[in-house]
């Protein structure tokens, strides 16, 4: 539906906003601000802008950025800066048509970072300390309380590329990437995913090391996963009962 939607698109600019979100009456005031405060001849360099959000009681999604216009990329914010909360994505159109998200893949999530932070590796973003979108966080999402193993090709793809593409950023984030690791082994276990192709997909020596460290704690979290998921299926069940018999 998003690569669809940008190759409709006429604009220069595409915001995305899902089911759960809504912008505040001046944000394409100030997006269109900012956008064109950067000069013409750099423009080139950026992928985007990247405002803070806003919960529906008007409280701020994650942390503000360090300072209120910060010109760098997303890794650099998310390794080095600590990026932390729900952003307003707003990107250049022919960027986004550079870098699709992968389609065909089983299940119904591919998370956005597996396609910004690609970006990243090319463009910069203009991250702004300004609240322009609305995240409403108790609202019926596809993706809320369900059971892991439903996103698990998406997000082994998602840790797979971090573990490939990002690891000059370890020292600055070492316990993210142990993490990272443990949950690319939780998510291939969901996807069925045998522990050879595990560590052959693979490639930079430092990314197997960490897979061997974490696996066993990968398995552990794959195990609590189908443990929480058995215990939540009667509820379920009972569930669906109910509201076949109301109906």
């Amino acid at each position: 539906a998003h690569n669809w939607a940008v190759r409709e698109a006429r604009g220069e600019l595409v915001i995305v906003l899902d089911s759960d979100d809504a912008l505040v009456p001046p944000a394409l005031e100030r997006l269109r601000y900012h956008w064109e405060s950067i000069p013409d001849g750099e423009r080139r360099a950026y992928a985007g802008l990247s405002p803070n959000s806003v919960d529906q009681n008007g409280r701020l999604v994650g942390r503000p950025f360090p300072r209120d216009v910060m010109d760098t990329d997303l890794r650099e914010m998310y390794y080095r800066h600590g990026l932390k909360g729900d952003k307003l994505p707003c990107y250049r159109t022919d960027v986004l048509l550079a870098h699709p998200f992968p389609e065909g893949v089983k299940g119904v999530l591919i998370p956005e970072s597996v396609v910004w932070f690609r970006i990243a590796r090319r463009y910069r973003l203009r991250f702004i300390n300004e609240q322009l979108r609305v995240y409403y966080m108790d609202q019926p999402s596809l993706l809320r309380g369900s059971a892991p193993a439903r996103h698990a090709v998406g997000r082994r793809l998602m840790y797979l590329i971090r573990l490939n593409e990002d690891l000059e950023y370890l020292k600055h984030a070492p316990l993210l990437f142990l993490r990272m690791a443990a949950n690319y082994s939780r998510y291939c276990f969901h996807a069925g995913v045998a522990l050879r192709d595990q560590v052959g997909m693979l490639g930079p020596a430092c990314a197997r090391w960490l897979w061997l460290l974490t696996a066993p704690a990968g398995r552990l979290l794959y195990q609590a996963d189908r443990w929480r998921d058995k215990l939540d299926r009667p509820a379920v069940h009972a569930a669906g009962r109910g509201d076949r018999a109301r109906d």
